[in-house]
């Protein structure tokens, strides 16, 4: 009873995630969010659970210290102190979430969350829906009220999709069961992957095609062989590829018959069109390095670029190096590095390489969204790593908790360990 209570509790967590971050519903989410903080730590309190704290939430956790002390030469001190209670809530978020997920081994509660938020924003883009939030673009803007992190969870939503279509794959049921599973994530994928294209994001429409390359070519090829395919394709979308994907405009009234129509508008035209989003990119970011090169090693306190500018840098990096500096820069690196060691330390070459390629794309992003401050995207590398964790557990064969694969994997350590202490012999 539990277990199922935390399970809906994160699948709940991951839908207000998507659906009710923006202005007119935040307070929902924070609600749900201290709920889900509340129940698990009175649960650890009482059952005396000792949480985990991996190396990855260490380096972060030293980039909110860093961020507290900067407030103190900030040039906007209660911006930097709104800003900070949101890193503050992300640290303690990641934290929960990631616990939740490896003392329940329930990930794909978080994933069932995220399919049912792309379903709803499915039907916001279809006009059956309509949150009546203030902004209008030219993109599909989403329930986020941001298309280019929109892409982002779309792009997130087919990667757990795929971690989740092999899980079931790999899990001792029946075979007709897990055939109806596996067809339905397969319908969630292709609307994660339709939702990604109407936001209109060049990042993430790259980055899901270069996800949907990995799946198609390791279906047929060795990992080896697919990932320097991949790489090809990429580079020659990046060489051929001019200016813009194009427009979308997309309004509270869409129908049925408007989206065929502009989506047929998008391949028949797209790349002829530019928003001009990429030169005011290169703009902010030359003002966001101007910013750093003001005081290179800790900035000029968290948040300065946005209260300055009114608007983000559209780089994570260059967000960091201008709120705290090249110290702040190497703590959000460490970040990535220390769930590189967590992917490198996997057994199976087709999950190292995946979980590679998916870190690979999170910190590609960086390059276009600051993630720093962001609670879908820092959550979503911690909800990685709990899946790293899980696979490792069970052989590195599904997420399912199955006892046998515990006990053979148990079995596969000892003999290794014999093996090596014949060896040193």
């Amino acid at each position: 009873m539990i277990s199922l209570f935390f399970s809906g509790m994160l699948a709940l967590y991951a839908f207000a995630l998507v659906v009710f971050d923006n202005e007119l519903f935040l307070p929902f989410l924070y609600l749900i969010n201290v709920v889900m903080v509340g129940a698990y730590g009175l649960y650890a309190l009482i059952v005396r659970v000792k949480p985990k704290f991996p190396a990855p939430f260490i380096a972060y956790t030293v980039l909110v210290a860093l961020s507290v002390a900067s407030i103190f030469w900030s040039v906007d001190q209660n911006f930097s102190i709104g800003m900070v209670r949101t890193m503050a809530l992300i640290l303690v978020s990641m934290f929960v979430v990631y616990n939740i997920i490896i003392h329940f081994g329930n990930a794909t509660a978080f994933f069932i969350g995220l399919y049912a938020a792309i379903g709803f924003n499915l039907l916001m883009a279809l006009g059956l829906v309509n949150l009546n939030l203030s902004e209008v673009g030219i993109r599909f803007l989403g329930s986020i009220n941001q298309s280019n992190l929109m892409g982002y969870i779309g792009h997130v939503t087919v990667f757990f999709g795929y971690v989740h279509i092999v899980s079931v794959a790999g899990r001792r049921s029946v075979a007709a069961k897990k055939m109806v599973e596996i067809l339905a994530l397969l319908a969630i994928c292709v609307v994660a992957v339709f939702v990604t294209y109407l936001t209109g994001s060049r990042t993430a429409i790259v980055l899901v095609a270069a996800l949907l390359l990995w799946v198609f070519l390791t279906a047929f090829f060795k990992p080896v062989i697919a990932v320097p395919l991949i790489g090809v394709v990429v580079a020659a979308y990046l060489v051929v590829s001019s200016g813009s994907l194009g427009k979308l405009v997309i309004s509270g009234d869409v129908d049925f018959a408007n989206v065929a129509e502009m989506v047929y508008n998008r391949m028949e035209s797209g790349a002829e069109n530019d928003d001009g989003s990429v030169d005011e990119r290169a703009d902010l970011a030359r003002a966001a390095y101007a910013l750093y090169s003001e005081r290179p090693l800790l900035g000029n306190g968290i948040g300065a670029f946005q209260s300055l500018n009114v608007s983000y840098a559209h780089n994570n990096y260059l967000e960091i190096m201008s709120s705290v500096g090249m110290i702040g820069l190497i703590c959000m690196l460490s970040f990535y590095g220390l769930i590189l060691r967590a992917i490198l330390s996997m057994r199976v070459w087709r999950f190292k390489l995946l979980f590679g390629l998916m870190l690979l794309s999170f910190m590609a992003y960086d390059m276009a969204l600051v993630s720093f401050n962001a609670k879908f995207q820092m959550l979503t590398p911690a909800v990685m790593l709990a899946c790293i964790t899980i696979l490792r557990q069970n052989g590195e064969r599904s997420l399912f908790n199955n006892p046998d694969f515990q006990v053979e994997n148990q079995q596969r350590r000892r003999r290794r360990k014999r093996r090596s202490i014949g060896l040193s012999v």
